[in-house]
């Protein structure tokens, strides 16, 4: 059922279009929950995660309020921000579950 959107928005455009705007959000996470995770060592979780939290309202919000025939770009880098926010609020989470 939470796919039922993408799958429309597949249709329309395209399968591997879809995949290359969706695919830089995992990348970026690929990337920055390592640095994330380094980082917790020397800053508190709390500054990363609520860092990753203002990222988590802006990147939403952006990508909320773009407009309707925006381009595949647009979505991706506003993804990709996600991506960062991800791997920011994640890490230092896991690290203070674990402890």
């Amino acid at each position: 059922m939470a796919l039922l959107p993408l799958s429309a928005f597949g249709e329309r455009i395209g399968l591997r279009r879809v995949s290359a705007t969706l695919t830089p959000q995992s990348l970026t996470t690929l990337f920055v929950a390592p640095l994330a995770s380094s980082l917790s060592d020397g800053y508190p979780a709390c500054l990363l995660g609520g860092t990753g939290m203002a990222l988590a309202l802006s990147d939403r919000l952006a990508i909320a309020l773009l407009p309707a025939h925006s381009a595949h770009l647009d979505i991706a880098w506003l993804l990709s921000l996600g991506g960062v926010r991800f791997g920011l609020l994640m890490s230092p989470n896991a690290r203070l579950i674990v402890g």
